[in-house]
């Protein structure tokens, strides 16, 4: 029962303001596993991952009780093999590797299976919270040994009245307090446009059709504001994931109809369309920037398509079995080169949808020059859910890491404005048609985590597979020293 309240407690810690609770329930699960057997580990470590992860991915109930309950049990699944680390008598080294263990974990945990899903890390949770500047330092995986480490130092403090680990942590968030922002090299003039989605049914064709006029009617009633002077002339402006579904490529009505408002807004539009390179094959997901003269000056193709929702593991197998499959009748074709385009004025990163919580997407539109980001989502399907808060508090810790300013745009909410240091500067209303524009700084700096990349990961490796080594020889030595 305690590993459950342990589980909830850390769900909690992913709402504003409750940062602290993560520390909490981290704490409470690791006193629970010290010093007990496997099967105790094991039944606690699953009560604890059941708290976790099923009011975590409660958004996945509008797809289906089954939905729900399979993508959480990829999230709970991974959590029982933290009961196989030991805890007995646990000292500094055993809550070192504790810590590692959940590090290797959440890795393993975004990369397998069918690409992975990276949702509901520990470091997510510290958004407002000191440790989260340490990310710039060593990404998500620091910052989740950091909460570990002090939970583990908040029991020994409780149960030990151990002061050292506990003024160790304090001295942390001391120097976390003091790093600097990162210095910007200019601003630029930006407008996210959410058209809004039609609530009644009709064919998908009606539907997309629908959801595209909405983004035009936007952003013409963007442009007149503009025109009239109420609204500063913008230097991109962004439409979600799908604004354009039925491939502007090869669909010359539409074409038509961006570049005109292209024209009128004099103003390159990034434009979220499905583009079929090849007839009878599946689509790419793609980011257009699209000029006012029509021409098309960069492409950016999906890199990491979504399994079940993008492309059907299995599909021969599957899709006799469940009728829900027939709504993916094809499989996304996955972009390979990063999102990097380049305007007059800047150089941005463009990711879309689910890729903000890919810590490695990003850093390559970093690593090659972005100076601020921007984020196409379609979250339709979630609008009356948590889901897309949590997308957009990943989406802020993006910010923080990268010390990037970041553009959301998203068909129905939540787009926003967020600045390098994590902040909302402004944000839209749920289901509504609205245009957010504003300044964001420019940053040219690259931060230590896209210097190094996943190094912090490979440390946690090679600790873990020292320890287990030790761990060997010491019960090998022990072994013939009674024989």
């Amino acid at each position: 029962m305690l590993g459950l309240l342990a589980g909830v407690a850390v769900f909690l810690s992913f709402d504003r303001h409750l940062w602290w609770l993560a520390i909490v329930g981290i704490a409470l699960l690791i006193n629970q596993l010290a010093d007990q057997s496997l099967r105790v580990r094991l039944r606690v470590t699953c009560g604890f991952a059941i708290g976790f992860w099923l009011p975590l991915l409660s958004w996945m109930r509008v797809l289906g009780l089954d939905a729900w309950l399979l993508l959480s049990l990829l999230g709970i699944i991974p959590w029982l093999a933290i009961a196989f680390v030991g805890l007995d008598s646990p000292k500094t080294r055993e809550y070192v590797v504790f810590a590692a263990a959940i590090v290797v974990m959440e890795q393993i945990r975004t990369v397998v299976p069918w690409g992975g899903f990276p949702w509901g890390h520990l470091a997510y949770s510290q958004l407002d919270g000191p440790f989260v500047q340490l990310a710039r330092v060593g990404g998500q995986a620091l910052v989740t040994a950091t909460v570990i480490l002090s939970a583990a130092a908040l029991r020994e403090m409780l149960l030990n009245r151990r002061l050292l680990p506990i003024a160790g942590i304090g001295g942390l968030v001391a120097i976390c307090s003091f790093i600097p922002a990162a210095a910007t090299s200019g601003v630029i003039q930006v407008a996210a446009v959410q058209g809004n989605v039609p609530r009644t049914s009709g064919s998908d064709i009606t539907r997309a059709q629908a959801v595209f006029d909405n983004h035009v009617k936007q952003t013409l009633t963007f442009v007149e504001q503009v025109q009239s002077g109420t609204q500063k002339q913008p230097a991109l402006i962004v439409w979600p994931e799908n604004s354009a579904d039925r491939d502007p490529l090869h669909n010359q009505v539409l074409a038509q109809r961006i570049t005109a408002v292209a024209q009128q807004a004099q103003t390159p539009m990034l434009i979220g369309a499905l583009v079929y390179d090849e007839p009878g094959r599946g689509p790419t997901n793609s980011a257009l920037l699209w000029r006012p003269d029509g021409t098309i000056s960069d492409r950016y193709n999906k890199n990491h398509v979504v399994a079940f929702g993008e492309y059907l593991p299995f599909r021969s197998v599957l899709a006799k079995y469940v009728s829900r499959f027939e709504q993916v009748p094809w499989d996304f074709k996955a972009g390979t080169k990063p999102g990097v385009m380049r305007l007059s004025a800047a150089t941005f990163g463009t990711v879309i949808c689910f890729e903000v919580a890919y810590d490695d997407v990003i850093s390559k539109t970093i690593n090659q020059g972005a100076q601020f980001l921007a984020v196409q989502s379609n979250n339709a399907t979630y609008a009356h859910t948590r889901q897309p808060d949590q997308q957009l508090s990943i989406t802020r810790f993006r910010a923080v890491e990268h010390q990037r300013a970041i553009v959301v745009a998203t068909t129905t909410g939540a787009s926003a404005l967020i600045s390098p240091s994590g902040e909302v500067l402004s944000v839209s209303q749920n289901l509504t048609a609205q245009t957010l524009a504003g300044e964001l700084p420019l940053v040219d700096t690259r931060q230590l985590v896209d210097r190094i990349g996943n190094l912090p990961v490979y440390l946690a490796m090679f600790l873990l597979l020292g320890n287990l080594i030790q761990t060997r020889f010491r019960r090998s030595a022990t072994v013939g020293l009674t024989t």
